[in-house]
């Protein structure tokens, strides 16, 4: 009975010292995308090193099931080279169609930008988390149709994470890497 009591006071410890994300969608996110068959460029994700490869293992697995492995490239495996490797959100009609002469085989881009706006708590703290600290992020995934020069799905989460409460205690937070990639799941479970 003892042992279960610690094992109680323990987990209720650990529970209350967690601080935990909140994640929102921007306004203007899509809500669904339908696979489109065609070939699916993913350009140069533009992301912190540290998360870049997960993110793009991410995009692999889901896209993947969806319109099939051989459907989907990344722009450093692909033979063209005129895309720029940093794209930003909503680029205008002339721009897509260059790309699209370009690409030549390719039907869709995607592109991905994730940010850290703030990266002021770890994941462990000891003692006396500012209520000043925080960990913001920024993560968007754009669609665009290279064959209609549009953009057919966008959407994009902000995380951030936040102690109003300033404690001289251990605790538990969420890296902002790590909402990096939840940020992304989210999206994801979208599609």
């Amino acid at each position: 009975m003892k042992k279960y009591f610690i094992l109680l006071v323990a987990l209720s410890f650990t529970l209350i010292s967690c601080h935990s994300p909140s994640y929102v969608f921007d306004r203007t996110s899509s809500n669904y995308f339908k696979f489109p068959k065609g070939n699916y460029l993913l350009n140069t994700i533009d992301a912190p090193e540290a998360v870049r490869l997960d993110m793009q293992e991410m995009i692999f697995e889901e896209f993947g099931e969806e319109i099939g492995q051989k459907n989907i490239t990344s722009l450093q495996k692909a033979t063209i080279r005129i895309i720029p490797s940093k794209i930003h959100f909503h680029p205008d009609q002339e721009t897509i169609k260059e790309w699209d002469q370009s690409t030549g085989n390719y039907d869709y881009i995607i592109n991905i930008i994730a940010e850290k706006e703030s990266d002021d708590v770890q994941s462990m703290v000891i003692g006396n988390l500012d209520p000043s600290d925080k960990n913001i992020v920024t993560v968007g995934m754009e669609i665009i149709n290279l064959n209609d020069q549009a953009s057919i799905f966008f959407s994009q989460v902000r995380a951030e994470l936040s102690d109003n409460n300033d404690t001289k205690d251990f605790s538990f937070a969420v890296s902002s890497n790590t909402m990096l990639n939840k940020s992304l799941k989210k999206i994801l479970r979208r599609i």
